[in-house]
């Protein structure tokens, strides 16, 4: 029977597929959804359970093993650790020879010691799934309460993990170890609190059982970084009832860090507790809640902060950034718009080097943030930097070609009525010859050998494009009237000298036929382009800059004639003609031998 097609009605999604976009199969631990149950379930076996066994690497001397057997076949294939099923069943044989069966082996007691049908695998397994029956049965036919998994969880973990509250307190009344650390260092209480599950919280609380538990302040700071970093607000608040304090002494300190980890739920608890002040700072860096939201993208802990009336939401950190400045920089879109939709006045806010938003997201090439700024009416374009740059500058220097794309749209639309906002979608096509072109005829680039205002390089587009072996881009700009080939940038190195310090041979190739070049040119360490290439051992570029006429001062002989020293004069040379190597019996007096004569 021919299986059912399911034709997706989501917008501009033509796949045959069921409840992939709606996604109805929510994990109760984490929120994350999932389209079919059967993912739902091997998220929770791989992300909520401890204990799983582990599917190893069968291949010598390779230590990878993982839960997913999927995820080790992905392995086997991108390491090529393919073997026959033979050869795989051999290795796995002989790797089963040398477990050590003794009595006194944990190892051998836990896989090998089966009693009455009933062995360590079973008990783990009864644990995460809170069966107390079978946990029973378990301990009564003599199978180890402290058995081990293959991540070396015990069967409290499991059951703390999985949050079954019965089971936990079976093992425990039955002398289960507390503090036992799996091979991630977590302890049973870790993992109550990593299910999220207050009463699995709770029954390390119990009057008999914490002691045992928080007997160390280190131990207790430790679980209450955890809490902070997985629990909710009601885990957090039993955790300070328990030890007698209040919300006021470690609640704004938790709030941040809440934030930082994107505990939704923490945050949101705390955020309503009184005496939470949301505008404090907090660090080295005098970051308040608003900044750390923006820079971690918190979306939903940033809509509830937005609302509390107190937020300042034009306040400043010590570098004079607004969280406006902080979402461009780091290219969260909707961050920026929710921001901006509450507030447009920082639209052109300057921080300490008079950066704006614009300046930041030009130089990170978040393009989808730059459209959305210039659709914000009042948006300031041609604005500098305290280094005397412009967006578009920036963003040329960083090669963000799409972006200057955009900036050059948007200043000719700006002078028509009615202009779209959605600039991606209404202006010319990309085509990045075209815009190179576009942008030399801009007032920006007068001058096309300008240099990167950033650094003490003050690199030229030409010396860009020939570290990044740009042809198209080093074609375009040679032919420009106004370009100066030998430019030097601060440590005295040209466009040809970079392409051969970065063995761009396609690059070298195409300065060398400018008639302008000069071959000899020296870096402020007194090193040319031959010496750098020679240096770098790029013997092609070597071989090149030697036929077209450069000199290799090192040499007991020239390679070449010393006139000219232009390449379009060199290029004319049919042979190259090289010097005598004769011995010269003429006496010269230099300043050593001055020196030796006493003269």
């Amino acid at each position: 029977m021919a299986s059912e097609s399911f034709i997706c009605d989501w917008s501009r999604c033509s796949s045959k597929h069921k409840k992939t976009h709606s996604k109805p199969y929510k994990c109760e631990t984490c929120h994350v959804s999932f389209g079919l149950n059967s993912d739902l379930q091997r998220h929770i076996k791989a992300r909520h359970r401890a204990g799983q066994p582990l599917h190893r690497c069968h291949y010598p001397k390779c230590d990878f093993s993982t839960i997913r057997k999927d995820n080790l076949n992905k392995h086997i294939r991108k390491k090529s650790h393919q073997y026959s099923v033979e050869q795989q069943k051999d290795m796995v044989t002989e790797a089963e020879k040398e477990i050590p069966s003794t009595s006194g082996s944990a190892l051998a007691a836990a896989d090998k010691g089966v009693v009455g049908g009933f062995n360590t695998s079973i008990l783990l397994q009864a644990a995460a799934s809170g069966n107390i029956e079978l946990v029973e049965t378990c301990l009564q036919v003599g199978v180890p309460i402290e058995s081990r998994a293959d991540d070396g969880s015990t069967p409290l973990h499991c059951a703390a993990r999985a949050g079954q509250v019965d089971a936990m307190a079976l093992l425990i009344q039955e002398g289960a170890d507390i503090t036992t650390r799996n091979l991630s260092g977590m302890t049973p209480v870790a993992q109550a609190i990593r299910s999220h599950n207050l009463d699995a919280l709770k029954v390390f609380y119990d009057d008999k059982v914490w002691e045992r538990v928080f007997h160390t302040n280190a131990i207790e700071s430790e679980h209450k970084k955890l809490l902070v970093k997985y629990g909710t607000s009601e885990m957090f608040q039993a955790h300070l009832n328990q030890f007698g304090r209040s919300y006021d002494g470690v609640s704004q300190e938790a709030l941040f860090l809440a934030i930082h980890h994107g505990n939704v739920s923490l945050a949101i608890g705390l955020l309503d507790y009184p005496n939470i002040d949301v505008n404090k700072e907090y660090g080295q860096n005098r970051r308040r809640p608003i900044d750390i939201a923006t820079q971690y993208n918190r979306l939903e802990i940033m809509r509830h902060l937005i609302k509390i009336p107190s937020i300042d939401l034009l306040s400043r950190t010590r570098r004079e950034d607004t969280v406006l400045h902080i979402a461009a920089r780091e290219g969260h879109l909707k961050m920026v718009k929710l921001l901006l939709g509450q507030e447009k006045s920082f639209i052109n806010a300057r921080t300490l080097k008079n950066e704006s938003p614009l300046h930041l997201a030009s130089f990170q090439r978040h393009t989808k943030v730059v459209e959305y700024l210039l659709s914000v009416p009042g948006i300031d374009t041609d604005g500098k930097d305290s280094a005397g740059s412009t967006a578009l500058q920036l963003a040329a220097f960083k090669g963000r070609w799409e972006t200057v794309h955009l900036l050059l749209e948007h200043q000719n639309a700006r002078f028509l009525q009615g202009f779209s906002t959605n600039l991606l979608g209404t202006c010319e096509p990309f085509v990045r010859t075209e815009v190179v072109r576009r942008l030399l005829k801009h007032k920006d680039f007068k001058d096309p050998n300008i240099g990167e205002p950033w650094g003490p390089r003050s690199r030229s587009l030409l010396h860009l494009a020939a570290a990044r072996v740009d042809c198209e881009l080093i074609e375009i700009l040679l032919e420009h009237k106004d370009i100066n080939v030998n430019a030097l940038t601060a440590c005295k190195r040209t466009p040809l000298y970079q392409a051969a310090e970065c063995g761009q041979v396609e690059a070298v190739k195409l300065l060398l036929q400018h008639p302008d070049i000069q071959l000899d040119m020296k870096d402020w360490h007194g090193r040319t382009s031959l010496r750098i290439a020679k240096v770098r051992k790029y013997d092609e570029i070597v071989d090149l800059l030697i036929s077209y006429g450069a000199k290799d001062d090192e040499a007991n002989t020239l390679s070449t004639i010393t006139q000219p020293t232009t390449a379009s004069n060199a290029a004319n040379t049919i042979t190259p003609q090289t010097t005598s190597s004769q011995p010269n019996n003429e006496f010269i007096l230099t300043p050593r031998t001055t020196l030796l004569m006493g003269i």
